[in-house]
């Protein structure tokens, strides 16, 4: 568990580097002040993978900076396929255009994890609402779904990656374990629940809690005119 702590450490330390240089020169976005919860997201993804993918994406990413490469940046300009055609069109000219075996693999395993994903919104539905959108259709300009994030990262993963990752995805499916709940489990840690359960619960309870003050009842419907002074549920009264 150490060296696979360690590994992942290292390939996050890289992530945040490129992360930090996808806007060079520009004033950084929030996200990019934000280092405790990108480490913590990225780590409850990679904790939840074995040795050898990491191993391999380690090298992916080491190789990628020797190149001069940049993994983040390409991740956003696959993103851009779903979500913005035309500027992807002539952004994807700039990077390494993957191969048809890239593209079935990180599409398959993609297939798998939102099918388990899918799962754990049906089990979880309080906690599914903190959720991006699960499918492509459902991109907009300002909201980036699972599957395009997923298929956009994972096109800038090697083969030899790809094929480890679909290796172990599937042999979890078949013995009935789901790689995306691990993921989720290990992110709702971060947050400081002890499971899925607990988590799904106070975000329900939060939700019950404002359907509360927004009730009819209460002669307020969550409106945004300032000055309203009818209640304190919302940002616009304050």
């Amino acid at each position: 568990m150490s060296t696979m702590k360690g590994v992942a450490d290292e390939i996050v330390d890289i992530e945040w580097e490129m992360f930090l240089a996808v806007n060079d020169g520009l004033d950084p976005a929030t996200c990019q002040e934000e280092k405790g919860t990108f480490e913590a997201m990225r780590k409850a993804q990679y904790v939840a993978w074995p040795e050898d993918v990491l191993s391999f994406l380690l090298e992916d990413y080491k190789k990628a900076r020797e190149e001069g490469r940049n993994l983040l940046a390409e991740k956003y300009i696959h993103m851009m396929q779903s979500a913005d055609p035309e500027q992807y069109a002539v952004a994807i000219e700039s990077i390494p255009a993957p191969s048809e075996e890239q593209r079935r693999l990180a599409g398959a395993i993609s297939e798998q994890l939102l099918a388990e994903t899918q799962a754990l919104h049906e089990e979880f539905p309080y906690l599914a609402m903190t959720s991006r959108p699960l499918r492509a259709s459902q991109d907009t300009p300002y909201v980036t779904s699972v599957e395009t994030y997923q298929i956009g990262e994972m096109l800038t993963y090697s083969e030899k990656t790809l094929r480890a990752l679909y290796d172990y995805v599937m042999a979890n499916a078949k013995a009935g374990n789901s790689t995306a709940r691990r993921i989720l489990e290990n992110t709702v840690r971060y947050y400081g629940f002890i499971n899925l359960i607990e988590a799904n619960a106070a975000i329900r309870e939060r939700v019950e809690l404002q359907n509360i003050r927004y009730s009819p009842e209460s002669d307020c419907d969550g409106c945004d005119f300032d000055g309203c002074g009818g209640c304190d549920g919302c940002d616009g009264c304050e």
